[in-house]
C-alpha cells in the first residue's frame, strides 16, 4: 500500500511540474488528455514531439510531461543508450542516443544539466541527477505514464 501512495504521489507531483513548464497550448492539451479531460482523442506523442538536440554530435532526446517521458522509454530508448533524470524531484527523462559511440563526461555532465533544467530543481544551487543505461529501466506493470524505476545508476551532482 505505501508502495502504491509513493508511486501516485511522483505520478501527480509530476502532473504539477508538466502544468508548471508547460509552454504551449499542445502541452495543455497532452496533460489534459492524460488525465481524461479531453472529449476529444488526442494521438499519442510521436517521436519528433519529445524535445531533440544534439550535443557535440550525439542526438538528445527531452520529455517536456509524462506522455513524452513514457515514449521516450518505452519506445525510443535503445539498451545502451543513457537515461538521466533528477533524483528524487519531479522532472523530464532525458535520454542521450550513443548510436555505438562512447560519449565522453563532457556530453554526460551536459545531459545532466539539461536533466536539472528541466526539473522542479531547476532553481536548486545543487540536484543530484541520476543517469543508467536505459536497459536498466523498467516501467512496472500497470504504473502511471511516465513512472520507471532503475538500477545500476550513477549519479552526478549538478
Amino acid at each position: 500500500m505505501l508502495a502504491s501512495l509513493k508511486i501516485s504521489k511522483s505520478y501527480y507531483e509530476n502532473i504539477i511540474y508538466s502544468i508548471k513548464s508547460a509552454s504551449s497550448v499542445r502541452d495543455f492539451d497532452d496533460i489534459k488528455s492524460e488525465l481524461g479531460l479531453n472529449k476529444e482523442v488526442i494521438k499519442k506523442p510521436q517521436k519528433s514531439e519529445a524535445e531533440k538536440i544534439s550535443i557535440k554530435g550525439f542526438d538528445v532526446y527531452i520529455g517536456k510531461n509524462n506522455r513524452q517521458n513514457d515514449f521516450i522509454v518505452s519506445k525510443l530508448s535503445k539498451s545502451e543508450d543513457l537515461w538521466f533524470h533528477t533524483r528524487l524531484c519531479a522532472g523530464s527523462h532525458v535520454l542521450l542516443r550513443v548510436n555505438d559511440k562512447s560519449p565522453g563526461e563532457d556530453v554526460i555532465f551536459e545531459c545532466c544539466k539539461l536533466a536539472k533544467k528541466y526539473s522542479s530543481a531547476a532553481q536548486s544551487s545543487k540536484v543530484g541527477v541520476i543517469y543508467t543505461k536505459a536497459k536498466y529501466i523498467k516501467k512496472p506493470p500497470s504504473a502511471p505514464l511516465g513512472y520507471v524505476t532503475y538500477k545500476n545508476e550513477k549519479e552526478i551532482i549538478v
